[in-house]
């Protein structure tokens, strides 16, 4: 492997050793404003983007990271500055360092202070296989440098007999936008903006207006005592964990995995010959646990039928368009998803009801407005709140909904789109999936000491689907 000034690995290790000295340039430049430089402009962290950086732990760093691969001619070094220089200029936070002390995101100046080469770095390896998983495995949990913006792109070569293949890998911490934000903050690189999913802008508040938002918060209002009672129930009748999980110590080091799992119009088809007519939600979650059943019984793990494993999963609860301060506005629902069936469509049927009950009740806005409380209690009750939450769950899934037609950068296409999710503290399994330009693309971002062959897992998915497949044609060909 080589690339332009370093490993990725010693990239890391140089971001960590420059912790201090970032500190210092920090301190230098506070003097400097002290003796009357010129004041930076400051801009006031969300609740959400504090909450989520003041709680995080060395072992699950909240960054999320995305991989595209990129056809036509190689891209250089200048060409990717180009490309990163339109989302440095297009969102503030992209050129500003957190200032955890006033709880704000300070502008630096294009420069001394802000250097965006800084952020870009190119990599080569030898072939797809082993060392390029490898690099992108090095990648997922190293620290990012707090000094500086938080973020980092890598342009890396695969070189093979054939014509290399080209991928952009991105980090962006997760106070500075979530899935939703930072896709919306990727496609102002394109060449020409792709349409993404987004609320309609907010007109003016007339009679009907008020009256859904008077609806809609009753509902919330109300809802809101069915939620404690449910998470009540939750905490009293937590299933027994599966082994496979029981006992896992998560740690600092990651395996990854991706793919493309079906087209869009595949699961469209699936999904109708079901009688309960199952959400792609719901295909998905079936796929994952059908997966956890199959890789527990590889790695000698007894699968008690019907069981259950504690699940969250992010929810956006944007109600207006995505601005150029990004921002985090997702909350969560939580579901045991459940186990030990040897029907798929059983399965997803179990699936389907256990989402359509959490998805009646406001458990995603109650959860967004409990980010707004943590920011404002003291450190050690937001961080013992957020940790109860996280040992409910066992694994996190998100579900990225991205451009409908393949984005261009530079005149390259974006052939597929990953989005890999930072599983949340103590939680050893993260499962993303997104879709992008009529397909479903799959990662898996793992603690080793729980899944540690991750391609087996998504093979195992894989499996599922084929499984899926056959027995919905069997149903419809029964009606």
């Amino acid at each position: 492997m080589h690339s332009e000034s370093h490993t990725p690995k010693a990239a890391a290790a140089a971001q960590v050793d420059g912790g201090a000295e970032g500190e210092n340039r920090a301190e230098n430049r506070a003097d400097a404003e002290a003796v009357g430089g010129p004041v930076p402009l400051r801009r006031r962290m969300s609740d959400a983007g504090l909450m989520i950086i003041e709680t995080e732990w060395h072992t699950n760093r909240s960054v999320p990271t995305f991989l595209m691969e990129l056809a036509g001619k190689e891209l250089h070094k200048q060409e990717l500055v180009e490309l990163f220089q339109r989302l440095a200029s297009n969102f503030p936070r992209f050129r500003s360092r957190v200032d955890l002390s006033s709880a704000s995101y300070v502008e630096l100046d294009s420069g001394a202070s802000f250097c965006i080469d800084d952020h870009l770095h190119m990599v080569e390896v030898g072939g797809e296989d082993e060392e390029f998983l490898q690099v992108i495995d090095s990648f997922q949990n190293a620290p990012l440098d707090k000094s500086k913006p938080l973020w980092d792109a890598w342009l890396i070569t695969v070189r093979t007999e054939e014509k290399p293949k080209q991928y952009i890998f991105m980090r962006a911490h997760h106070c500075l936008g979530d899935g939703m934000a930072i896709g919306h903050a990727l496609s102002t690189m394109c060449d020409h903006r792709p349409s993404l999913p987004s609320p309609p802008p907010s007109g003016p508040l007339g009679l009907r207006k008020l009256a859904r938002l008077m609806l809609f918060w009753l509902w919330v209002g109300i809802g809101s005592i069915a939620v404690v009672l449910r998470w009540m129930y939750m905490s009293a009748f937590y299933p027994k964990v599966p082994s496979l999980f029981d006992g896992v110590k998560v740690g600092t080091e990651r395996r990854t995995g991706h793919r493309r799992l079906f087209s869009l119009e595949e699961c469209k088809a699936v999904r109708g010959k079901l009688k309960f007519q199952p959400t792609l939600n719901d295909v998905f979650l079936g796929l994952v646990s059908h997966a956890i059943d199959v890789y527990s019984e590889y790695q000698g793990h007894e699968v008690r039928r019907q069981s259950a494993v504690g699940l969250a999963m992010p929810v956006n609860v944007r109600r207006s368009p995505v601005s150029e301060d990004l921002g985090n506005s997702f909350g969560s629902w939580s579901i045991f998803l459940p186990l030990g069936y040897s029907s798929m469509v059983e399965r997803i049927k179990d699936v389907h009801a256990r989402t359509r009950t959490v998805k009646s009740i406001p458990e995603q806005y109650i959860t967004n407005m409990l980010t707004f409380v943590c920011a404002r209690l003291p450190l050690f009750a937001s961080r013992f709140i957020v940790n109860s939450m996280c040992e409910m769950v066992k694994l996190t899934i998100t579900n990225v909904r991205g451009a409908d037609e393949r984005m261009v950068f530079l005149g390259r296409e974006a052939v597929s789109l990953f989005g890999y999710l930072p599983p949340p503290n103590g939680v050893g399994l993260g499962i993303g999936m997104c879709s992008y330009a009529g397909d479903v693309f799959v990662t898996l971002n793992c603690d080793p000491s729980l899944i540690g062959e991750p391609a087996s897992f998504i093979d195992f998915m894989m499996d599922g689907w084929e499984a899926l497949k056959q027995e919905a044609s069997e149903a419809e060909s029964n009606r």
